[in-house]
């Protein structure tokens, strides 16, 4: 086993919003269980963001990431719970690699750090709410890294 070449420095929650899915009557609905839930038909979105948190005159090893993650259960398949969680995470990259390729790494590893972190919180605090424990799907971020220079630019999220 190695040490990756992009290291969490930081992971901050700005905004943790969980609340169940009601009926028109206000009620839960007895039909949806977060355990086994198949997420083929629920709208998940994603928002994100870099930026270099170095000057521009330095060669770039630390990235701040945004995340923003939400299931409003507005359109599509309904999930058991609202979910509108956004984190901000401070990450280093090592600065042996070509700084291109740190770029890269800050958004898809990092991304995927990060979104770790909010799949975790997510299931431990719907675990105590009435559908059970739901676990955010499997995703990857490698699409993020067509869009690296959108992205990179300090007026990001």
């Amino acid at each position: 086993m190695q040490a990756s070449p992009v290291q969490t420095l930081s992971i901050v929650y700005r905004r943790v919003e969980i609340t169940p899915y009601l009926t028109a009557e206000n009620l839960i609905d007895v039909n949806l269980n977060a355990f086994d839930f198949d997420w083929s038909g629920v709208r998940l979105d994603t928002a994100t963001g870099c930026y270099q948190a170095d000057d521009a005159d330095q060669d770039a090893a630390r990235f701040i990431l945004s995340l923003r993650v939400m299931v409003k259960n507005e359109t599509g398949k309904q999930c058991p719970y609202r979910v509108d969680v956004e984190l901000f995470s401070s990450i280093a990259v090592n600065t042996q690699l070509a700084k291109d390729r740190r770029e890269q790494l800050a958004l898809v590893n990092g991304l995927a750090i990060v979104y770790g972190a909010a799949r975790e919180l997510i299931t431990t605090i719907t675990s105590r709410m009435e559908y059970g424990a739901l676990t955010l799907p499997g995703v990857n971020f490698q699409d993020q890294a067509a869009t690296a220079h959108d992205l990179l630019s300090p007026t990001a999220p």
